[in-house]
């Protein structure tokens, strides 16, 4: 008990000591980005949107932190993932056991998006605490460096990988229940916020909307 609150002490410490975002901040960006959602899912062919799932798991999550009373009767927010999700998570799950998927110079496009696949299912736990250790080691030491794409990609494509680790390690905090992992999720949110201020209805504006929630749960499940 006391270990457990010495490190969300130490957290939230880190965190003020970095000057990040508060949770007043962190509240009226997901408001305003919420309010823009339930406008565009509802508008005929969202659904064919790139950002449509990410954002329906945002509204999912904005009601369970009280930010959003409820959603549309019209609007399914669990629906299962795609089959093609399934097929690649099971081939990320064999590079997984091969290792070397965290490098120094970065991660491949699609990499926290295959890493989150698996993370659903507790049964690949045993090789996906391993990466996601390796993770908080690039986070903790590259800092604004990390997550770059290798070999090279574009920005949008940058920008998805370093959403998708925020993501990451914060339902890795609430599973693993270590704060760590929080930590490393809310310093990855933090130095994103100069380049997302503003709500844009694209998948790196909506991933960064699913980040932030994402971590906040965290903060309830994990430190609190």
């Amino acid at each position: 008990m006391l270990r457990r609150l010495a490190s969300s002490l130490l957290l939230l410490a880190e965190r003020l000591f970095e000057k990040g975002l508060d949770q007043a901040q962190v509240e009226t960006y997901l408001q305003s980005g919420v309010q823009q959602l339930l406008s565009a899912c509802r508008a005929e062919e969202a659904g064919q949107a790139a950002w449509y799932r990410d954002g329906i798991r945002v509204l999912r999550h904005t009601i369970e932190l009280g930010l959003l009373s409820s959603a549309p009767e019209d609007l399914v927010l669990d629906a299962p993932s795609p089959e093609y999700e399934r097929e690649q998570g099971q081939a990320w799950r064999e590079r997984l056991e091969e290792g070397d998927l965290i490098r120094r110079d970065g991660v491949r496009a699609g990499t926290m998006t295959a890493l989150n696949s698996l993370l659903r299912d507790p049964a690949n736990d045993s090789v996906l605490q391993p990466v996601i250790e390796s993770l908080l080691r690039h986070v903790e030491l590259r800092r604004e460096r990390a997550l770059q794409l290798s070999p090279g990609g574009s920005e949008d494509e940058m920008w998805i990988e370093k959403h998708g680790a925020a993501i990451l390690l914060a339902r890795a905090a609430q599973r693993f229940h270590d704060p760590r992992y929080l930590n490393a999720a809310l310093k990855l949110n933090d130095r994103a916020w100069r380049f997302h201020r503003r709500v844009r209805l694209d998948r790196r504006h909506v991933l960064y909307l699913y980040a932030l929630s994402e971590a906040e749960l965290g903060l309830r499940r994990v430190v609190v």
